[in-house]
């Protein structure tokens, strides 16, 4: 895979230029329950169908 040359952002030069954090921003984060992730969406079944 060749590598790009052209930055993906611009780097921060001052650390109060940062994003501010949001309610949406905190919604979509990742959650963890010590070193493990936590998945989202549906929860598997409890008795999945046979073939």
């Amino acid at each position: 895979m060749k590598k790009s040359n052209v930055p993906s952002a611009t780097p921060w030069s001052d650390p109060d230029d940062a994003p501010e954090i949001t309610d949406v921003w905190v919604a979509e984060a990742d959650l963890y329950d010590g070193e493990k992730r936590l998945r989202r969406g549906r929860p598997p079944k409890v008795q999945p169908k046979e073939r």
